[in-house]
């Protein structure tokens, strides 16, 4: 499963910067006003992106309880991807690290 995260968290980061990248290049730069409205501009797409941030707010409650309940360090790092990249990215990345930290419980002497 490790490796499988792992292909997510390229595929997270990729996939969604491709387009919005794109979006950035075709109005020539950082326009936060028109990439909110485009997120929002009918909607399909409002429903889409509140569906983005109430699964992100989700993910960091579950993720702030569960990896202290693992002994997971830095778990702020989880946040600024989600902020910087997207659940795509923060998501898988925590699945990774979770099933590390895991690993390492099990074989941790007692």
């Amino acid at each position: 499963m490790k490796r499988f995260y792992l292909i997510l968290c390229v595929l997270g980061t990729v996939l969604p910067w491709w387009h919005i990248m794109q979006f950035f290049f075709d109005a020539g730069g950082v326009d936060l006003a028109g990439f909110l409205g485009a997120a929002t501009a009918n909607p399909v797409a409002a429903g889409f992106s509140l569906d983005v941030v109430v699964s992100s707010v989700a993910f960091c409650t579950f993720m702030l309880g569960d990896g202290r309940r693992h002994g997971m360090s830095n778990l702020w790092v989880y946040i600024v991807a989600n902020v910087l990249v997207g659940l795509s990215l923060a998501l898988p990345l925590y699945l990774y690290r979770r099933c590390v930290a895991i690993e390492a419980m099990r074989t941790a002497p007692a």
